[in-house]
């Protein structure tokens, strides 16, 4: 117990160590981590209002009747173990079987399960912090609809924590499995990051199964819903289990959940010592005489940091997953456009709104998009390297910024030209804003993402999932950009019946411009002043 203690403070204090950020003579700068844990605290309180609006609308519609208050619950727990699974997905495989200290801890007289126990505590621990975005909002308005009840709210937090557990042994199997299928093949980032894909389609069509025909059947008939549970009646469980209090169901659903994380640690912490031992291996080259072609400096550490990327699925995957869902969005788009489905949002809205929801759409899908709040700490390892070469700190913070803009510019110009061509062609003033917001919105989010990472630069990291999952400057450059959107759209919102549209909207991207010459400016000179520290 002492060495599982023991353990887990040292895994605790790694996972807290993005709030470290060093000086230059290795003091922490306690103005820094308050200023930046103040931040932090801020965009979670805006989560947390976002998905409170939207848990405010389900229970207007959904606890008005009262034998309905399973499906409120159950729609709660449902999207909260999607948020926990998002937020670890990508986590599991490197937290669990790459990190660096793996093989120092094997060699000590310390059981491999201990030391799985506290690499997936952490894990869990991450999996509380995402899931209570959900959660929290979802019980505040079911008991300010329904009243306060001790024996909800346990058997709700109970059901909660499971659920983490659940979560957590769907991430650490999907990381397990590709460590074992994938550790002798030569493109391992390229293979890696296509069956997680495979992996997350896969769980989000099978978990959509469920409440899409749930929804279906409530809305032709609310009464006939509980006729209709054969095919999804775990969820039903769970939503009884915390709604209605319900001990059978409270059983099967802790049954349910349990038993695969039970399942998962114990094959993990069976092939756990095997699985660390075959990711390492040596590969042989041959050495090939040739011409070194001279290369612009520019373009010469644009392909360092391209190269850096794709050799890390981590950062490939946690990084580019927003590039992917752009994609993604501009089939959906020709989809809402061949069944003609926006037809109904215009009789609600007005059609002189579609333009702004499709920039809001595009662009809270680029907040997601993260190569360059990462891409300074991850540089710690090889800063010596940099230093010896004849280039600026300008010039490398360019080229840092230049990243995200080729892995987030094409991709967003995709779905923006497929929503002008197809909705807005009659009308050129929108058919230009669409194109051109959500690129100026790339610039910006790219500028803001360096800005966080240069400014709370983790540099003392021992596993780059510290830096491109849980660091500070990450979650800063995701939740304030989205923040950022939010104040955009509600001042659109505000003075819909001022003005018209588009001259909010127009204001908006002056002032993105704007955003971009004052991020430039930081980055070319205070940044530079800050990044060269790191070198000194």
């Amino acid at each position: 117990m002492k060495t599982f203690l023991v353990l887990f403070r040292l895994q605790f204090s790694t996972l807290l160590r993005f709030f470290a950020v060093k000086g230059k003579k290795g003091k922490s700068k306690a103005a820094t981590v308050t200023s930046g844990a103040i931040l932090l605290t801020v965009c979670y309180v805006s989560v947390l209002i976002s998905i409170g609006a939207l848990f405010w609308g389900f229970a207007d519609a959904i606890l008005g009747f009262e034998e309905l208050s399973w499906l409120y619950m159950t729609l709660a727990f449902l999207l909260t173990t999607v948020l926990m699974f998002v937020g670890t997905i990508f986590l599991a495989k490197a937290q669990l079987f790459e990190a660096k200290d793996n093989t120092l801890l094997l060699t000590m007289p310390i059981p491999p399960r201990l030391i799985l126990l506290s690499r997936m505590l952490s894990l869990f621990l991450m999996n509380l912090v995402f899931g209570s975005s959900v959660i929290l909002p979802a019980l505040i308005f079911y008991f300010w609809n329904r009243g306060f009840s001790i024996s909800v709210l346990l058997v709700s937090l109970l059901l909660f924590l499971s659920l983490a557990l659940f979560s957590l042994a769907l991430s650490c199997l999907l990381g397990w499995i590709i460590s074992v299928l994938f550790a002798r093949i030569k493109s391992k980032t390229f293979v890696t990051v296509l069956f997680s894909l495979v992996f997350i389609a896969a769980y989000y069509y099978f978990i959509g199964q469920g409440p899409s025909k749930l929804m279906i059947a409530l809305y032709e008939n609310s009464a006939l819903v509980a006729e209709t549970l054969g095919a999804f009646l775990p969820l039903y469980w769970i939503g009884s289990a915390a709604a209605e209090i319900n001990p059978t169901h409270i059983l099967c659903s802790l049954g349910i959940l349990l038993l695969p994380f039970i399942l998962v640690y114990v094959l993990l912490s069976v092939t756990f010592l095997r699985t660390i031992t075959t990711q390492h291996g040596f590969k042989k080259t041959l050495y090939r005489a040739g011409i070194q072609k001279r290369t612009p400096v520019s373009k010469a550490l644009y392909r360092r940091e391209n190269a850096r990327l794709l050799s890390s699925a981590t950062y490939l995957l946690n990084a580019g997953i927003g590039s992917l869902f752009l994609l993604v969005s501009a089939g959906y788009l020709i989809y809402l456009y061949v069944n003609d489905t926006l037809s109904v949002l215009f009789q609600f809205l007005g059609k002189e709104y579609l333009g702004p929801i499709l920039c809001a759409g595009i662009c809270l899908l680029l907040s997601t998009a993260l190569f360059a709040a990462p891409s300074v700490a991850l540089d710690a390892k090889t800063l010596w390297i940099l230093r010896t070469m004849p280039v600026s700190s300008k010039q490398i913070l360019l080229a840092k910024w230049k990243l995200h803009l080729l892995w987030t510019c094409i991709p967003a110009l995709v779905p923006s030209c497929i929503a002008a061509v197809l909705f807005l062609r009659d009308d050129p003033l929108w058919f230009a804003i669409v194109i051109l917001l959500p690129q100026l919105y790339a610039v910006f989010s790219g500028g803001l993402g360096l800005f966080f990472g240069t400014r709370f630069a983790n540099m003392d990291w021992t596993n780059e999932v510290q830096v491109i999952k849980q660091s500070l400057a990450v979650l800063l450059s995701m939740f304030g950009s989205m923040a950022i959107l939010g104040v955009f759209i509600l001042t659109v919102y505000l003075l819909r019946n001022l003005c018209a549209v588009w001259i909010p909207v127009l204001g908006i991207i002056l002032l993105l411009a704007a955003g971009c010459c004052m991020l430039y400016r930081w980055i070319t000179t205070k940044g530079c002043t800050i990044f060269e520290s790191f070198l000194s």
